[in-house]
Parts: structure tokens; sequence; C-alpha cells
């Protein structure tokens, strides 16, 4: 997320997110080893490798009791190991010039170097003007530059996602984006196709302009009244696409689009189910 890419086994999952595209972490666990800590600063300017170090170890010996600390070097960056009270611990940071971003992995708790290791090893990251694909909470998206995430959540039965474009030199927010993923979606659909069940979680006095079937994904274009009586006196429309798709197990995904420019839109589709059950089932997001 933030355009930096972290590959781990599928055992992982997210615990904790937080930060922006300058600076931010995510804590993923496997409910088995310590939880890993896996942090970005994007800082415009190298870094200088002892402090980066010492701040890594400092953050460890915190979580373990200060103790003894060993630097390995790793090219672009280091491996750092403390030796604390409540076991040994590992941190690793890597500086990425292209990206203009140093990333950071470590353990809440004693653990091996193995997984820090192959987590720093296997990041990436792009620049500020990139594009970036998101992938967290089973949302998915492609964003051209300049799509910044807004916010995510996940609750039990629905995960979403908003994104914004602001380009620089821009005055205003160009466009949005909204990607939400509900669980039980036999449940939600009850035997209805997605269009029809798609039309009619639409606004009251929305009206549909376009609707199209993309091979297993719906497109609605649709049109409403401006949000305020001053729009509405000015003739002024709010215009968006939905897209609406089933995928397993047993979910809902629409993805929203308004704003001006290009549509954004969805991010590659895994393998749609044929049908799904109107019980659907108990699995939750």
């Amino acid at each position: 997320m933030h355009g930096v890419t972290w590959p781990l086994p599928e055992a992982f999952s997210v615990a904790l997110t937080a930060g922006t595209w300058a600076r931010g972490r995510v804590v993923v666990t496997d409910q088995v080893s310590a939880p890993l800590v896996l942090g970005w600063e994007r800082r415009g300017v190298s870094p200088e490798p002892a402090r980066t170090s010492r701040a890594l170890a400092a953050r460890l010996g915190r979580d373990l009791g200060a103790g003894a600390m060993r630097v390995d070097g790793m090219g672009d960056g280091a491996l750092v190991a403390v030796h604390g009270k409540a076991g040994t611990g590992h941190g690793a940071w890597r500086h990425l010039p292209d990206a203009g971003a140093v990333l950071t992995v470590r353990q809440s708790g004693p653990g091996t170097p193995e997984m820090v290791r192959a987590a720093i090893s296997a990041a990436s990251a792009v620049a500020d003007g990139g594009a970036a694909a998101w992938r967290i909470h089973g949302l998915r998206a492609d964003l051209p530059a300049w799509w910044r995430l807004q916010g995510v959540e996940s609750v039990p039965g629905l995960a979403r996602g908003v994104w914004l474009l602001r380009r620089p030199g821009r005055l205003r927010t160009e466009a949005a984006l909204v990607v939400r993923r509900w669980a039980l979606a036999g449940r939600l659909l009850a035997g209805r196709p997605v269009a029809a069940w798609l039309r009619s979680v639409l606004d009251p006095g929305e009206t549909v302009l376009t609707e199209e079937d993309l091979g297993g994904i719906v497109r609605l274009a649709t049109r409403r009244a401006g949000p305020d009586w001053w729009s509405r006196l000015r003739g002024r429309r709010r215009e968006r696409i939905l897209w609406a798709w089933t995928e397993a197990p047993d979910r809902l995904v629409v993805q929203e689009w308004a704003g001006s420019g290009e549509p954004v839109p969805p991010a590659a589709v895994p393998a749609l189910p044929t049908s799904i059950a109107p019980g659907g089932s108990r699995a939750r997001e």
C-alpha cells in the first residue's frame, strides 16, 4: 500500500495500518511468530547508515528491553539484531534511491532473522509520480500516478478503501475512487443478478445513463442532482461510474468512480464464480 509492495506468505494478515504516502507502517501477523512491523519513509535524501541502524535498534530495544546491538551490512541497507531481556529480535532497513524511500522491517518480539531478511529483500516501492498497485484486505486497485489513499477499513463482512486524485499544482481533488468488498454475497443478492442488485442500491433520484455487461462485470453510468440547492439552481449534475462483480469465496465487489478525467477501471479480477448460492457462506472478511 502507499506505493510500497511487501510480498509475504499467505499465512500473514494485516492487523494495523497507519500513515500516509510519505510515511507510515503496516503490522502483519501469522498468529505464530512475532508480528512484523513494515515501515516506509520518503525522505528525498539518502539516509545516514549508522544513524538509521541506531534508530532501528533503539525501537527494537523498546520492545525487547535494552541490550547489545549487532549490525550486518546488506548492500543498500543493514540487518540489525538486538539481544534484549526478552530475547533476540531482528530488524532491517533498505534504501531505494529510485523511489526516494527508506523501508524498514522489524519484529515486535523475539524471533529468527530469516523472515526479516526475506521481507526487506523482496520489498519494492514506486516514486511519487509513479503508478501504484494497491492490495490490502482483499481490495485491489491499479491506479495511475498521484492517486493517494484517503482511508481504509476492514470490519467483519466489509472492507472499504477510498482514494483521491490530487496532482501537484492543482487546487482541488480531481477524482475519487471507492472500492467496497462485502462477504456473504449470496445473501446480499438474494437470487438477483448483480445488475438488478446494483440498481436497487442507487441513491434516490439517481438515474442510469448506460448499462454494460463486461463479461462478468456490470458497469453503470449514472447521474443525479447536485448535493445542494445552489448546484441544483445552476443545473449542475453529479455523475459517477459503478462497476460490480462477484468473486470467490462468496464476495461482492463494487467500485465507484466520480470526478473529471479518465475513469479508472477495476484491477484484474480473479476467476469469477459462475453462480453464488442464495444462502451464501459464513466466511468472514
